[in-house]
């Protein structure tokens, strides 16, 4: 256990390579080393300062951007057994914000992140409004979000994170994979949640963060003016539950090569023989004991926009939950 406490552990594939790449262990920055040194994992000095300053970060103008939150912010180690490989952070800030504040150069120097002003540039054209004025501000998608770094063993910050806004599409015009995924979760917001990532060596990759509702309720509105109702027991009877590995499902479907063309059926063989008893009902001595729960998260890597790896993601835990129970 790499934190004070197994919060969000998931193992990390090469479905390319067909390989188990790593485990990434996550929790809550205010109960990490980070915060306060009470809490594991330890990490050296230097290497804890430079992670930290994106935590402790603030706008240059706080009274005209959005609250941070200490509470959404997560550290992230990702590791082989006790042994450190690399670390992430998240994070929810404004890009638009920080691109108004002196074109990011108060983010840079806040976070001693002048080498990445390359990256920072990327970053800033893939969301940037095109105005119909010539004259108008320069901006930013005012829903795009800054999420934060991935760092090598040093501590050093190697790569930007940064998520669509409502509604937004990317600035992406010769990496038909990459858009066709970004279009892939505009699709599906519900259930979807991409996050690009721009690494200092050129690399990008398509984060697929898939979203696991435990239940919808039906409403039935007779006027299109009609609030939200209060909850009732007829309303809870609409309930639609749903299971993790139901979901997990329809995303693989949606990325395989029936539907969305993401996935070969090759990729798919694969990923199904990562997953204990998920295509079969588990009997204990003759007896049913029922269906394996799962979850999975995807990561397209690419480099001069050739898909080089697609980086899978085993849920085993998710806020302190265990994920792979059986279902009975």
């Amino acid at each position: 256990m790499i934190f004070s406490d197994t919060y969000t552990v998931k193992e990390v594939y090469s479905v390319l390579r067909q390989e188990h790449l790593y485990t990434s262990s996550m929790m809550p920055w205010l109960y990490t080393s980070l915060k306060d040194v009470k809490y594991q994992p330890a990490i050296a000095d230097d290497a804890r300062n430079n992670m930290n300053e994106i935590f402790v970060f603030d706008y240059l103008i706080s009274e005209v951007a959005p609250t941070i939150k200490n509470e959404y912010k997560t550290f992230c180690v990702n590791h082989n057994s006790n042994e450190h490989l690399s670390y992430e952070s998240g994070i929810d800030l404004s890009y638009n914000a920080l691109y108004q504040q002196r074109n990011l150069q108060h983010l840079i120097d806040e976070t001693n992140t002048s080498h990445l002003r390359e990256v920072y540039n990327k970053v800033t054209e893939s969301i940037r409004t095109h105005h119909i004025n010539p004259d108008a501000r320069p901006s930013c998608d005012k829903g795009a979000t800054f999420c934060g770094y991935l760092y090598d063993i040093s501590g050093t910050p190697i790569a930007v994170k940064v998520k669509q806004g409502q509604g937004l599409d990317y600035n992406i015009t010769d990496n038909e994979v990459m858009s066709r995924l970004a279009a892939h979760c505009k699709r599906n917001p519900l259930y979807l949640d991409g996050e690009m990532i721009f690494h200092a060596n050129g690399r990008e990759s398509f984060r697929l963060n898939c979203q696991y509702h435990t239940a919808f309720w039906r409403e039935r509105k007779s006027s299109v003016k009609e609030t939200r109702s209060v909850m009732t027991a007829e309303r809870n009877r609409e309930k639609i539950e749903l299971r993790d590995e139901q979901i997990s499902r329809e995303h693989l479907y949606g990325l395989s090569s029936a539907k969305g063309d993401f996935l070969t059926e090759e990729h798919g063989k694969y990923i199904n023989s990562v997953f204990p008893d998920t295509r079969q009902v588990v009997f204990d001595n003759g007896f049913r004991k029922g269906l394996q729960n799962f979850r999975v998260d995807f990561e397209f890597v690419f480099e001069n926009n050739e898909l080089v790896d697609i980086l899978l993601f085993r849920t085993t835990h998710n806020e302190f939950k265990e994920i792979e129970t059986l279902i009975p």
